[in-house]
């Protein structure tokens, strides 16, 4: 899988995409996906390729959205939240419509840290639950 993706883990929205942060910065694009517009007014703040990592660190940091990204068999979901519960969510879901049984899972809560890592067929997402603090690998 090479496809990109922006999830709105609170509305449930899911755009593919070729590239994120020229994607998202296109104004009716972070509309449509549910990017506040407290948060749009800034975008000018940063610049186009320059700050790509900060920008979009920013937009995950201010808005309930996840960025993922196919590298071959593993799909990598980057986002950031207090809670995996609605995150979770939208990983599952998605993995039930996109993810094939050779698929491996990193999911990345950048609030939280550490990246989870699930090398299991990407198709049983029923396993898939949030990670609970005693159960965090160091």
């Amino acid at each position: 899988m090479k496809e990109g993706y922006w999830i709105n883990y609170r509305s449930g929205k899911v755009f593919e995409i070729t590239e994120h942060e020229q994607w998202i910065r296109d104004e009716g694009h972070a509309r449509a996906l549910g990017i506040p517009p407290r948060v749009i007014a800034r975008f000018h703040d940063f610049v186009s390729g320059t700050d790509r990592d900060m920008f979009l660190l920013f937009l995950m940091k201010s808005a309930p959205v996840m960025r993922v990204r196919g590298h071959g068999v593993t799909v990598t979901f980057e986002f950031w939240s207090r809670s995996n519960v609605r995150p979770m969510a939208a990983i599952r879901s998605w993995a039930k419509r996109n993810a094939g049984s050779a698929n491996a899972l990193n999911i990345v809560n950048l609030a939280a840290l550490p990246m989870r890592s699930l090398p299991r067929p990407a198709r049983n997402v029923d396993w898939l639950k949030p990670l609970s603090p005693s159960r965090r690998r160091s």
